[in-house]
């Protein structure tokens, strides 16, 4: 988990001992558990542990409160990163431990967690928040080049974490999806992206689940977009095997 300074230290710590960096595995989803359970379960993912308020290979779900403050009122940080998202989860290991980490069951064809996603107004501002939050070879983001997403009416800049990435989206549409979804709740990580086996089985899941969906090219790639409108807040995005 990456969240508060003495995790983030004991992470780093064991990652540089053991010379493997971190992998995205998984978010905390943040809110009243039925109404966050039903927007997941309404995106296409299931195999539900009650026991353990978990999501097979997405994630676990909270009780927290909605009203928590973000780390600052254009930022995000990693301890409250959203009304939707609390924190992204890593794991340190062997690759293979982290392949074991993948989604099965999952009614969307959901296999593996990609990327997670924050909206934001200052892009560059932004990533120099998040490259200076952490210390260590491994704890610390960078972020590559921004590129323009149209699709989206927004900037983009990611950081690699092993199999996933961490995107940070800032609008320059004023009409476009990012700028509105800016709008409505503010800075925060708003969502994440998938990875699945078939995106055309995962279109046709949707359709007859009569979820509503775009489909959208991005830096030349197909992607499957639920907007957060639909979702409680919560952007979902659909990618094919080999996205990244």
């Amino acid at each position: 988990m990456l969240a508060l300074p003495g995790t983030a230290s004991a992470f780093r710590d064991c990652c540089f001992a053991r010379s493997i960096p971190p992998r995205l595995v998984g978010v905390t989803l943040n809110g009243p558990i039925d109404q966050v359970l039903g927007s997941l379960e309404r995106a296409g993912f299931g195999d539900y542990d009650p026991g353990n308020r978990r999501i097979s290979g997405l994630g676990y779900l909270t009780g927290m409160r909605l009203d928590a403050p973000p780390a600052g009122s254009d930022q995000i940080g990693g301890q409250v990163l959203g009304p939707s998202i609390v924190c992204f989860e890593m794991m340190c290991g062997s690759g293979g431990g982290a392949m074991l980490m993948t989604m099965g069951g999952q009614p969307n064809g959901a296999r593996l967690l990609r990327v997670v996603i924050a909206v934001v107004p200052d892009l560059d501002a932004a990533c120099r928040t998040m490259e200076g939050s952490k210390r260590g070879p491994w704890a610390t983001p960078r972020f590559g080049e921004p590129y323009d997403d149209p699709s989206l009416g927004a900037r983009v800049r990611e950081t690699r974490i092993g199999l996933g990435s961490l995107r940070l989206i800032a609008p320059t549409d004023p009409d476009g999806p990012a700028a509105r979804w800016l709008a409505n709740g503010g800075t925060r990580w708003i969502g994440f992206a998938v990875e699945v086996g078939d995106l055309y089985a995962t279109e046709q899941w949707l359709t007859r689940s009569k979820v509503p969906f775009v489909r959208d090219i991005a830096r030349g790639d197909a992607v499957v977009r639920i907007d957060p409108a639909e979702l409680g807040g919560l952007l979902v995005e659909f990618v094919p095997s080999g996205r990244f």
